[in-house]
């Protein structure tokens, strides 16, 4: 499982806007419960090493974490 970071650019009411800190490409991440996301936290990304699906996302200041529903990137 690999772990990825990423900054919250913006928060919807089902998802966040996340940035990735490594290559600055953006994705809206769909997830399954609170985890008190605010803009500007930093959120770590697990991602399955074999099919590179998204599972879970930690809001590193809340310590909350949530299974990732869907992604969209742009």
């Amino acid at each position: 499982m690999a772990r990825k970071a990423f900054g919250i650019t913006g928060i919807s009411s089902d998802y966040v806007t996340v940035k990735s800190v490594a290559t600055g490409k953006s994705y809206d991440v769909y997830y399954d419960s609170k985890i008190g996301a605010k803009t500007g936290d930093t959120v770590t990304i697990m991602i399955d090493d074999n099919s590179d699906k998204w599972k879970t996302i930690i809001n590193e200041r809340t310590g909350h974490a949530a299974s990732v529903s869907r992604i969209y990137s742009y």
